[in-house]
């Protein structure tokens, strides 16, 4: 249920706690901390689409949230963040400061995303993944292709399945996939899908150990 705009208090007129584009819907009842700091929920220009934002979600100062873009319950949005348009953030989960969450992408329930990520457009994270600071993802399958109109069209983010966790500036390749029960350790660069549960490491993921020998 959405309330009526009067039954809100944005308490915009006594310090300006965020600033709610006129296409953001807001569920009863968010949070955006102290009357300094401000949230910004930011529309493209022109478009008349709603940004959904559920209750008990926290977005810290200068954080954005673009129109489309759908924000679940109980998840924090840390400062300058940015969520993209057509991105759905699940449940319970933490974006943290200084990451972006590129367009078209789907981020499942109780997901840890440390700082300054960036998750590519088109991108599948499943529930309770975990992933490091400084994380890189990518999509473009053909950076080097002279048609533009093909590097567009398959274009692919990472698919990471639930459970999976990604160490500290570990770099995704286009279109993998990582099944769950995967851990990458900090610095690994993942060139091809990884479908066996196991601690990889260094370029090409390189297994290390399985993950019942941790």
């Amino acid at each position: 249920m959405v309330p009526d705009e009067s039954s809100i208090q944005y308490d915009a007129k006594e310090g300006g706690q965020f600033t709610k584009h006129p296409t953001a819907r807001i569920h009863v009842l968010p949070s955006f901390g102290k009357a300094s700091n401000r949230g910004d929920l930011r529309s493209q220009e022109g478009t008349t689409a709603e940004s959904t934002i559920y209750s008990g979600v926290i977005i810290r100062p200068f954080a954005m949230v673009y129109a489309e873009a759908i924000v679940h319950s109980d998840t924090f949005i840390g400062d300058q963040a940015i969520v993209r348009e057509l991105t759905s953030v699940g449940k319970n989960c933490i974006i943290g400061a200084g990451s972006i969450i590129e367009n078209n992408c789907f981020i499942g329930d109780r997901v840890r995303i440390m700082t300054r990520v960036y998750i590519c457009a088109f991108s599948i994270i499943g529930d309770d993944c975990f992933i490091g600071p400084g994380v890189l993802t990518t999509n473009d399958r053909y950076l080097g292709s002279g048609d533009p109109e093909r590097r567009r069209r398959e274009r692919r983010g990472p698919t990471l399945e639930p459970g999976v966790r990604l160490g500290a500036g570990v770099v995704t390749l286009p279109g993998v996939t990582i099944a769950s029960g995967v851990v990458i350790g900090a610095g690994g660069i993942v060139t091809k899908s990884i479908m066996t549960p196991g601690v990889y490491v260094e370029y090409g993921a390189r297994l290390d150990r399985l993950r019942d020998e941790v």
